[in-house]
């Protein structure tokens, strides 16, 4: 059951990268009347009200998603609930909007990582705040999933 906790997590979590194609050009995709901005090509397009928007919107939509899986989910016992909202937690930035969207600016500077998807970028700074990624090794783990996309 614990295996089936972390790859309901990881599932959740990695379910939009999986439909990003490798191109690294601007990738949108229009939703109702909107816009909607996918990389970090698209994302240095945005304007800083945008931006934050966009970080806003990402972040409670991850948030409140992932808890109503969590509660939802009735195969899972309360010990791997637990273990998946830690998970979930270790993929969720401790910060302000501002900051994030500094931080993915800042990551989408290299234009080497500018394919790596708004929702990877921000999952990034969840794991360099939790010490599983280390600002040296910041570029290098982006173009890990990066190199994922094209699998």
């Amino acid at each position: 059951m614990q295996k089936i906790a972390l790859a309901v997590t990881l599932v959740f979590i990695s379910i939009s990268a999986i439909a990003y194609s490798a191109d690294e050009g601007i990738i949108r995709s229009k939703i109702g009347e909107g816009v909607v901005a996918e990389n970090g090509r698209a994302w240095s397009s945005l304007d800083s009200l945008s931006k934050h928007a966009y970080v806003k919107g990402l972040s409670i939509g991850f948030t409140f998603g992932g808890g109503i899986v969590l509660q939802e989910f009735s195969l899972l016992s309360d010990k791997e609930k637990e273990r998946a909202g830690k998970t979930l937690d270790e993929c969720t930035p401790n910060a302000t909007y501002s900051e994030i969207v500094e931080y993915i600016d800042e990551l989408y500077r290299n234009p080497l990582n500018r394919a790596l998807t708004i929702l990877d970028a921000y999952i990034c700074m969840a794991f360099e705040q939790n010490g599983k990624i280390n600002k040296n090794n910041r570029d290098e783990f982006a173009q890990k999933i990066i190199a994922r996309y094209k699998q």
